[in-house]
């Protein structure tokens, strides 16, 4: 699988959250705004080009009664030029007056607008209403004209209000928006500098409540989550700490039982060697024979006792012969060892069968409970069970009859103890000492196994 490196996960990226939301604000504003705008435009338009086309009807009905005068006036062009320069000013209709041959005499002059509009919204907004000729006899023709520039260019200073007002409420808003999720966002921030905090070692790291219920839950899960590994990395400290100690301790049983077994009889080769060569020169064969076989004897010790040792540090034997033989072959090592004490193996898992796990962790508190009855209780008999109390259940109970030690270890001592519950805690069991004085010791270790479908080989259901 590979792996993404950092500086590639950031390109990759991109746009942060925050930035993300605004881009999309922004982006909503500015659709609603081309909406409004384009909706506004076409309202505009309707209701201008009603307003333009109702202004030169009543223009046209308005000229009746003056067209109908200049039949009987005898200044008809004058009295058509006044009636063409009544619209001066105007914003809504033009008025042209062209002579019998058709020739432009006289135009009116209309209102023009202070800020037009720019072409393109002219072009846009512009309706297209036919100009209306009306006859006037012999003084020729009047044409009136639809006017929109003025208008249009109302039309366009409102739209720019409008556009400018919802420009300033949208960046209010995009504003409102930016500082509400950075404070919403704000406990992110937190958890990235305690995640960084956490992966450097650092488990006192904490993020703060407050802020959206989501992110709040968020929170208090990585403030538990955080505790939990500070947990576990004390948990963790203390064991590396005892295993150095148990190290030390197994070293020093390691010297004690060199000391004790093998020094002796090394001092006694020695002894033996030097005595033979001293009856040889002598001529004392039989002599020297007799030291030369108490070396062989001694020698032949010496190599029981280093197999011995050899097999308390080798591997873990549960894993090549099950449970069960583990249990046997260490009651036959202490047997061998201590043959003044009696020892009663009694073993019957029916169909239960520990896992790997739970059958190391049993086999180990045996081992311990084992060590610590012949070692420091001198006890007359030492009872090791081996059954299945319930369905789903192995149960090792070690029984004694020597002095009895505090089933609770002092502080800075009983490493021994102490292991032995951290080994069935770590293999989801449980461990139950008994100690009274004078009556011995019980260690009672229970696991939970699996159900054998079909019966396995072996004393404990192990293949």
């Amino acid at each position: 699988m590979d792996v993404m490196r950092p500086e590639t996960s950031e390109r990759r990226a991109g746009l942060s959250l925050r930035s993300r939301v605004l881009f999309a604000v922004g982006a909503t504003f500015a659709l609603s705004l081309l909406g409004g705008a384009i909706g506004a435009g076409l309202r505009t338009r309707d209701s201008l080009n009603a307003e333009l086309t109702a202004a030169v009807a009543g223009a046209r009905q308005s000229a009746s009664e003056p067209f109908g005068d200049l039949a009987r006036s005898g200044h008809a062009r004058t009295d058509l030029i006044r009636y063409v320069e009544s619209f001066d000013g105007s914003r809504h209709v033009s008025a042209k007056a062209f002579d019998a041959r058709g020739l432009l005499f006289r135009r009116s002059i209309p209102a023009t607008p202070g800020h037009p509009a720019p072409g393109w919204f002219a072009k846009l907004m512009r309706p297209h209403i036919p100009a209306i000729r009306l006859p006037a006899g012999a003084a020729g023709v009047v044409q009136l004209d639809a006017l929109s520039d003025n208008d249009v260019a109302d039309a366009w200073s409102e739209l720019a209000r409008m556009v400018a007002a919802f420009a300033a409420f949208s960046l209010l808003g995009a504003g409102l928006v930016y500082a509400v999720i950075g404070r919403a966002l704000a406990p992110l921030t937190q958890l990235s500098d305690a995640f960084a905090r956490i992966g450097g070692g650092d488990y006192r790291a904490r993020v703060r409540a407050g802020g959206v219920s989501e992110l709040d839950r968020l929170g208090a899960g990585f403030n538990h989550m955080a505790e939990r590994l500070a947990e576990i990395d004390l948990q963790n400290r203390k064991l590396e700490d005892q295993l150095l100690t148990l190290q030390d301790e197994e070293r020093a049983e390691i010297a004690r039982d060199l000391h004790d077994e093998i020094g002796p009889y090394l001092f006694a080769v020695n002894l033996d060697a030097n005595l033979a060569v001293r009856h040889l020169r002598e001529d004392r064969k039989a002599e020297a024979e007799a030291r030369i076989l108490s070396i062989a004897a001694a020698v032949d010790h010496m190599q029981r006792q280093v197999r011995e040792m050899l097999s308390q540090l080798r591997a873990s034997p549960v894993a090549d012969l099950g449970l069960t033989a583990a249990l046997a072959d260490a009651v036959d090592f202490w047997r061998g060892k201590r043959p003044d004490i009696d020892f009663l193996l009694e073993a019957d898992l029916g169909e239960e069968a520990p896992d790997p796990a739970q059958a190391e962790a049993l086999w180990r508190v045996a081992q311990e409970a084992l060590s610590n009855a012949v070692r420091h209780g001198e006890p007359a008999s030492i009872r090791v069970m081996l059954d299945s109390p319930k369905t789903g259940q192995v149960r090792v109970r070690i029984e004694d009859d020597g002095g009895a030690g505090p089933a609770e270890p002092r502080p800075g001592s009983g490493f021994g103890l102490r292991g032995m519950r951290e080994r069935m805690a770590a293999a989801h069991g449980e461990l139950r000492i008994e100690a009274e004085p004078g009556r011995g010791w019980t260690v009672e270790a229970l696991a939970p196994v699996r159900r054998l479908s079909t019966r396995a080989t072996g004393g404990d259901g192990q293949t």
